[in-house]
């Protein structure tokens, strides 16, 4: 039976994972961790310190013929905190909470995806970023 309520829809967590870390999930990108191929990059299965099983897109930078209009495949390697003043203006003069726009960053290369698929429902946007409306400069996000 079907009530008029939408359904609960919770909070993602969208992790910034070093690339080391990367590399020894996926055994380097190696073949036995391949679950497919796309227009874009490889796909890669791979298993979180927490147990959580991922999928991992690995996205070829020779695949798009202007580089320059692929958003997503730029702003991929800067999603790491420590990359993430690169992709900030710099008139904000370090005021902003790196983690939160680390997490925006995330939560946007994920809209963007060549993919449709692979696009969370703007339910799922709007949950995600909800938590970092609160955040404030110098304050880590804790969701």
């Amino acid at each position: 039976m079907k009530s008029g309520a939408p359904a609960k829809v919770l909070p993602i967590e969208i992790p910034a994972i070093p690339l080391a870390e990367l590399n020894r999930l996926t055994s380097n990108f190696g073949q036995k961790a391949l679950v497919g191929e796309g227009s874009y990059g490889q796909v890669y299965r791979a298993t979180l310190s927490t147990g959580e099983p991922v999928a991992i897109k690995k996205l070829d930078p020779s695949a798009s013929n202007d580089p320059d209009s692929d958003f997503a495949a730029q702003a991929t390697p800067r999603l790491s905190e420590d990359k993430v003043k690169q992709c900030v203006d710099p008139k904000l003069e370090n005021d902003f909470p790196p983690k939160a726009v680390a997490k925006l960053a995330a939560v946007a290369a994920l809209c963007v995806q060549y993919e449709a698929d692979f696009r969370p429902n703007m339910t799922i946007v709007v949950k995600a970023l909800q938590p970092l409306l609160h955040t404030k400069p110098g304050q880590d996000s804790h969701q």
